[in-house]
């Protein structure tokens, strides 16, 4: 095989290796949406759980596993990065939130307006948004 052959085969595999990142990144967005906190995006045992996988499949195939946990290391790191962006832009407690659970998600402890601005008989919650909005919302007693 000549270099020009050996490189179209590499540029064939950058392509599907580029494809199935993608699909990862969708499976990683949403299990992603269903983790409560941020210690549940980081999740370090399942780093190392993923690892051990990824070192002993390498072996399998003739990989040195080194190379590959390097490598997934910096894939699970970019991952988590962007699960870290997405969660913190949805606020506290979740990092999607549907519109039948929007209702709880703006009453979550740390939305609670508290202190001298509270009302008697008048729920306040507030959220800030990443990109500087608010929104409020208020809950009058029956």
């Amino acid at each position: 095989m000549d270099l020009i052959s050996i490189r179209k085969n590499i540029d064939d595999l950058d392509s599907m290796i580029i494809t199935l990142l993608a699909k990862r990144a969708n499976l990683v967005s949403a299990a992603g949406r269903l983790k409560k906190t941020e210690q549940g995006v980081r999740d370090p045992k399942r780093v190392e759980e993923v690892i051990e996988k990824v070192k002993a499949r390498a072996t399998e195939a003739g990989l040195d596993p080194g190379i590959a946990a390097e490598i997934y290391r910096t894939v699970i790191n970019c991952f988590i990065g962007r699960e870290l962006k997405e969660f913190s832009a949805a606020g506290p407690g979740r990092s999607g939130v549907t519109a039948d659970e929007f209702p709880k998600f703006m009453k979550h402890p740390a939305n609670a307006v508290a202190g001298h601005q509270k009302s008697d008989g008048v729920d306040g919650y507030v959220f800030d948004g990443v990109d500087g909005s608010q929104l409020v919302l208020f809950e009058c007693a029956k």
